[in-house]
């Protein structure tokens, strides 16, 4: 596990505040909304209806909205238990880390890309996709054309297929939106697979 930077803690949320917690799927991310229940260990309560996709999850990801900005936290589960209708999450590992992607180097480039928010409408959830065109890209965010406005603070689904054919997926959250001017900035949160190492090499190509 990454520990957070001494000089740039991560803020940890205290006991009884909501987080996200996040899966990656083959074909799409799920999450699901938990509140936290003990600091040490750290454990998250959860509705028992919301465990099936994270019940055979080793590892996940737990994001939490302070209203100013995000905090991620990764960890393994070491149990899980269910009595009278409540249900929690126990974690052996976890550490919470900042999310401070301002500092990385930004480059112009025009890519079509796949942006998709996963909401709820009437208790189903459902994933909403559109194209976008990419403005500028970094390692830790994206710049965004999009036809249809996307919310602050809205957790996302960033895909988009580099120069040579290799494509990455990313989890975000938009971090600031221009409706006048159709642009969002994305922020990422979380990589699935390679996708940082292949970015980073992409990022590497456009600088030399």
């Amino acid at each position: 596990m990454n520990m957070s930077s001494a000089h740039n803690p991560a803020r940890e949320p205290s006991v009884g505040e909501e987080v996200t917690l996040l899966v990656h799927t083959d074909d799409r991310p799920i999450w699901t909304m938990g509140r936290i229940s003990n600091a040490s260990p750290f454990q998250i309560e959860i509705e028992p209806a919301h465990l099936q996709p994270i019940r055979n999850q080793k590892n996940l990801l737990v994001l939490h909205d302070s209203g100013r900005k995000y905090s991620k936290g990764e960890g393994k589960v070491g149990k899980i238990d269910e009595k009278n209708g409540k249900a929690w999450l126990t974690f052996s590992e976890f550490r919470w880390e900042p999310v401070d992607n301002r500092d990385n180097p930004r480059f112009e480039v025009e890519l079509q890309s796949i942006v998709r928010s996963i909401n709820e409408h009437d208790g189903a959830i459902v994933a909403d996709e559109q194209v976008g065109l990419t403005k500028n890209l970094s390692i830790g965010g994206v710049l965004l054309e999009v036809s249809s406005p996307l919310a602050k603070g809205q957790l996302v689904e960033f895909r988009v297929t580099l120069d040579g054919g290799t494509t990455i997926r990313t989890m975000g959250v938009v971090a600031h939106s221009k409706p006048d001017e159709d642009l969002v900035g994305i922020s990422f949160l979380d990589f699935v697979g390679a996708a940082r190492y292949n970015l980073h090499q992409f990022l590497r190509t456009l600088a030399a």
